[in-house]
C-alpha cells in the first residue's frame, strides 16, 4: 500500500513511510463543465490528505474544459480523453486506470471540503472490510439530513440502502463515496447506456459484495448547475434503464419498494415530455400495491393536462375585424 501525503507534506519533503493511510485515486468525469471544473479541482488540490492521482476523464467535451485542466500543470492530475459515451463509461474508464487502494468519485461541478479524503481514509482504517465508504453532503449549502438514519457512523448494508433510498433518503451519493478497488469484479461498475440510477446501480453492486460504512461528517457539496442541467432533461429512452429492466427481475420486498420509488419518480419527471400512454403503461407495470397516493397524484396530473389541452382547443378563436384605410371601399 503506497503512502498518501498532503500537498504541504509532499512539498516539505516528508518521508513517505510516515503515512499508514490507504491511497485514494480520484475519478472526475468531465463533460461541458468548463465553467465549474477548476473550482472542482481546486477543492481536490486543497485536501489535507492528497490523493494518489486525479484522473479527469474528458467525455468528448467541446467547450475547452479539458484544456483548462491541462493548463493547471499539476503532476497529480491526468486528463484522459474518450469519445462521448456518457458518464457511466467515463467513470468506468477512470476506474480501470486507477491505482489507489480506493477510488473516490467527484462530478466536475461538485466540490469537496478539505477533510473529505482524510475522512474517507480514516473510515477505511476503522472498517477495513467495507466495500464502499461514504460521507454526508450538502446541497446549496444546506446539509442533506435523514432523521431516520441517525447521526453517528453507520454501517450501510444492502437492506439498509434499499430501505432508506425507497424512503427518499439515499445514504450514499456519487461525489461523497469511495469504493474499495480490490473488491471490484471488473471496472464496468456503472451501467453504460442507462441514463437513470447508474450510480445507485454501482452502489448496489458493491453492497452485494459486502457492507459499506458512512461517516456523518458533511464533506462534499452538491452543485445544481443552471447552465447544464442534464438531470432536468427527461428523454423517452430513459425507460431503457436498469430500474425498468434489470431490477425488475429482483424478487425481494426491499428491491420492490426501492424500484417502485425510482420508477414513480421517473414517471413524474416525464409528465409533459413523454406520451401519456407510455407513462400509463409503465405505471400499470410498477408494483401496484405500493405508494397509492403517489400514483393518484400522477394520474391526476395527467388528467389535468388533458383537460387544459381540451379547453384550449375548445376556446373560441377571436375574430379579427378588417380595418379599411381612409378613402378605401
Amino acid at each position: 500500500m503506497e503512502p498518501t501525503l498532503s500537498v504541504a507534506e509532499r512539498s516539505a519533503g516528508v518521508d513517505p513511510a510516515a503515512s499508514a493511510l490507504p491511497t485514494i485515486s480520484v475519478v472526475v468525469p468531465l463533460y461541458q463543465k468548463r465553467h465549474r471544473v477548476l473550482a472542482c479541482l481546486a477543492s481536490v488540490q486543497s485536501q489535507s490528505l492528497a490523493p494518489l492521482e486525479v484522473l479527469v476523464v474528458d467525455d468528448g467535451s467541446t467547450d475547452g474544459g479539458a484544456d483548462l485542466v491541462r493548463e493547471l500543470g499539476d503532476d497529480l492530475i491526468r486528463v484522459v480523453h474518450q469519445d462521448n459515451q456518457g458518464v457511466s463509461a467515463a467513470r468506468n474508464l477512470g476506474l480501470g486506470l486507477a491505482r489507489g487502494d480506493y477510488v473516490a468519485f467527484l462530478d466536475a461541478d461538485d466540490t469537496w471540503q478539505p477533510e473529505h479524503l482524510r475522512t474517507l481514509a480514516e473510515l477505511a482504517v476503522r472498517h477495513p472490510a467495507a466495500t464502499i465508504l461514504g460521507t454526508g453532503w450538502s446541497e446549496g449549502g444546506q446539509p442533506v439530513n435523514d432523521a431516520g438514519f441517525g447521526t453517528g457512523e453507520r454501517v450501510v448494508d444492502l437492506d439498509t440502502f434499499l430501505a432508506r433510498t425507497a424512503a427518499g433518503h439515499p445514504p450514499l451519493w456519487t461525489s461523497a463515496v469511495a469504493v474499495r478497488r480490490d473488491r471490484l469484479e471488473s471496472s464496468s461498475l456503472f451501467p453504460v447506456g442507462s441514463r437513470l440510477a447508474e450510480d445507485q446501480y454501482a452502489w448496489l453492486t458493491m453492497l452485494k459484495l459486502g457492507a459499506g460504512v458512512r461517516s456523518p461528517a458533511v464533506t462534499a457539496d452538491y452543485f445544481v448547475d443552471p447552465l447544464n442541467p442534464t438531470v432536468a432533461r427527461p428523454h423517452a429512452d430513459d425507460f431503457d434503464s436498469v430500474i425498468f429492466n434489470e431490477w425488475s427481475r429482483e424478487r425481494s420486498a426491499g428491491y420492490r419498494r426501492f424500484t417502485t420509488a425510482h420508477r414513480l419518480y421517473t414517471i413524474e419527471r416525464h409528465i409533459g415530455h413523454t406520451p401519456d400512454r407510455l407513462l400509463l403503461g409503465h405505471l400499470l407495470r410498477t408494483g401496484r400495491p405500493l405508494q397509492p397516493a403517489r400514483r393518484l397524484r400522477i394520474i391526476a396530473r395527467m388528467v389535468r393536462r388533458h383537460l387544459l389541452r381540451l379547453a384550449r382547443r375548445l376556446r373560441p378563436t377571436p375574430q379579427r375585424t378588417a380595418v379599411i384605410p381612409d378613402g378605401g371601399k
